[in-house]
């Protein structure tokens, strides 16, 4: 497994190949066969700028951990990072189980407060 970035200068490549137009910035190769994935990276050195930034550890958000065997995500760091950002790193844990029979109404309820809040959250979710 590795990751390669393709930055030169800028966060942006662009590089014609034939008649296309390849765009990179960020490559994950994962593999078995870490022979193949030194291959693969020195072809592509071959025709790209690049730079072999070796074992992933983050990416998007994702810590990534990995063993001879297996190879585990997690989002733990980016969930406590989304409940800093919302205020919501001091509540506690609880069971709220939803109404199977509840009907929701786009006219009917209370407006939020703040909906961007609750949108953002949603968002990041």
């Amino acid at each position: 497994m590795g990751f390669v970035d393709s930055k030169s200068d800028t966060s942006l490549f662009l590089r014609w190949v034939g008649t296309v137009l390849i765009y990179m910035d960020d490559i994950i190769i994962i593999s078995n066969e870490s022979r193949a994935v030194t291959r693969l990276i020195h072809e592509l050195g071959r025709e790209f700028l690049l730079k072999d930034l070796g074992p992933l550890h983050y990416f998007l958000g994702v810590k990534c951990h990995h063993t001879p065997s297996c190879l585990f995500l997690s989002q733990q760091k980016y969930i406590r990072d989304l409940l800093l950002r919302l205020m919501m790193d001091g509540v506690k844990p609880f069971n709220s189980p939803m109404a199977t029979s509840c009907k929701l109404s786009k006219v009917v309820g209370k407006h939020l407060s703040d909906p961007f809040v609750n949108g953002s959250m949603v968002g990041a979710l």
